[in-house]
């Protein structure tokens, strides 16, 4: 093989590489819109790459938790998540949650930081999120935890 074969190859590659790290850990972003005060957000999309994302945004001192980018039908949906910690999903919460006025958006906690699911947050390396509704049935999402713990701090220090 030609020397500019194997660039072409390596580069191919290293492109390849960063597209799939840059779609597989928490994005942080700030956020000025010209209409609110400037804030700051953090996500990670779905590895069912369809649209979703879980995001994290600091309201007021809280740092709401939620998922957003599908339609969801009843207003106190049931949410199940399963951190994976190491090689076991062996932190488990659950809790009835609320629905956007829009239903695009289940909130999951309205303040991360009075959470006990805080440490499994930081050092999960993915959460697996289910929503059930008793009108639409279950949805299921898969999201990784890579660069969770920056993404907090990231949120929190507004």
């Amino acid at each position: 093989m030609k020397k500019t074969h194997y660039k072409k190859l390596i580069f191919l590659f290293t492109l390849t590489l960063i597209s799939s790290l840059s779609h597989a850990q928490w994005v942080t972003k700030f956020v000025n819109n010209g209409i609110d005060d400037p804030y700051k957000i953090a996500y990670s999309t779905s590895k069912e790459d369809d649209g979703v994302y879980l995001k994290i945004e600091n309201v007021e001192g809280g740092l709401y938790f939620y998922v957003q980018g599908s339609y969801f039908c009843e207003e106190s949906p049931y949410v199940e998540m399963s951190f994976l910690i190491g090689n076991e999903f062996d932190e488990y919460y659950s809790d009835v949650c609320w629905l956007s006025e829009d239903q695009s958006t289940v909130f999951i906690l309205e303040d991360l930081l009075e959470s006990n699911c805080i440490a499994a947050f930081k050092k999960s390396s993915l959460v697996k999120i289910s929503i059930t509704d008793e009108t639409c049935g279950n949805s299921s999402y898969s999201f990784s935890m890579s660069g969770s713990s920056n993404a907090f701090n990231y949120v929190l220090n507004q």
